[in-house]
């Protein structure tokens, strides 16, 4: 049974206020980092982006894209030092969340859904280096 833990200590709540004053820095960074990687990854066949809404300034934390080879391009990235990961099972069909149906478009994020490295502290560099290796990659 999936259960939630909320306990806030003093010395967490202190971390939190100085990281709430580099948020609006690390919200301009990541929408920019995944329009760099958007751009990258439209020129590149049998990959496809999860388009997230940007507009209103809002971004997730992941860069997320869907790939039919995800394990070999897991095991690809890796052996060049890049982490990547599937996406979670898919929660619908979790036997402790008492259905055993599946919903196709979330079956389609467990079995094709697949993170790239994100994160603020991207360079550019990084991001063309992972580009470049997903347009060598056959997919």
């Amino acid at each position: 049974m999936p259960g939630f833990s909320f306990r806030f200590t003093d010395v967490l709540a202190s971390i939190a206020l100085k990281q709430l004053e580099k948020l609006q820095a690390r919200l301009v960074r990541l929408v920019e980092i995944y329009r760099k990687r958007e751009l990258g990854l439209r020129e590149i066949e049998n990959v496809q982006i999860i388009p997230l809404r940007i507009d209103g300034g809002e971004i997730g934390p992941y860069i997320e894209k869907f790939c039919s080879r995800r394990e070999s391009l897991i095991k690809h990235l890796n052996n060049q030092g890049i982490e990547s990961r599937a996406f979670y099972p898919d929660m619908n069909g979790a036997a402790y969340m008492g259905s055993r149906s599946k919903v196709r478009i979330a079956t389609r994020f467990e079995v094709a859904g697949h993170y790239l490295p994100s994160g603020p502290s991207l360079r550019g560099s990084e991001i063309d280096f992972v580009l470049e290796l997903l347009s060598n990659f056959e997919f």
